[in-house]
């Protein structure tokens, strides 16, 4: 059986994609439905160096999705503080004028 995803290094670094494109990233389904070769050789179980890839593929995304959360939280700040100091310019201006 193949590797649960063959854009992926033995090492578990990801392959493919550019600057402009990204290779898909894992849904909840591919996790839950991934499926492993059996070990070879007569022993039982699964073949450890493909669950250690796909185990690999789950943590390289979960760390960009991570590394995403924390971007989107700094900019979503950003701009609430912007906003806020707009608010202040804006409603300074309206004072001076005499408006309500």
């Amino acid at each position: 059986m193949p590797a649960p995803d063959d854009r992926w290094s033995a090492a578990g670094e990801r392959r493919g994609g550019t600057v402009y494109t990204r290779p898909e990233l894992l849904g909840p389904r591919q996790i839950r439905n991934a499926r492993f070769a059996e070990s070879r050789f007569g022993r039982r179980g699964l073949d450890p160096g493909e669950v250690r890839r796909f185990l690999a593929r789950v943590a390289a995304e979960v760390a960009d999705l991570q590394a995403e959360v924390t971007r989107v939280r700094e900019e979503s700040h950003r701009i609430k503080e912007a906003m806020r100091g707009w608010q202040s310019r804006h409603a300074a201006r309206v004072n001076e004028r005499g408006y309500r």
